[in-house]
């Protein structure tokens, strides 16, 4: 039985920590019988050159798309685990307004 927003939550970036982490966090929904979900962060804010100037959209698209095979390596480590229907997200981040 699980109880109304109690999903358990694990971020990834693809390191083997973060994976250890969704391992973790697998085998925690299943025995809790938990929602599981699985998100990856992008803060495009940190890559301003000086504060101010953009990273080439060339670099922000690499980084989004190793954000997307960390969701999918993280989603079958999920799998492994018995959590076959574990959501996966990115959080979408932009640079500060001025």
């Amino acid at each position: 039985m699980t109880v109304a927003g109690s999903s358990i939550v694990a971020g990834v970036d693809g390191s083997a920590e973060s994976l250890d982490a969704v391992r973790w966090a697998a085998r925690t929904a299943r025995l809790r019988e938990a929602p599981l979900e699985i998100v990856h962060a992008l803060d495009v804010s940190a890559l301003l050159a000086g504060g101010v100037v953009p990273p080439p959209e060339e670099m922000v698209d690499a980084l989004r798309a190793r954000g997307r095979r960390a969701l999918r390596t993280a989603r079958e480590l999920a799998a492994a685990q018995g959590v076959a229907d574990a959501s996966t997200g990115s959080i979408p981040t932009a640079p500060p307004r001025r």
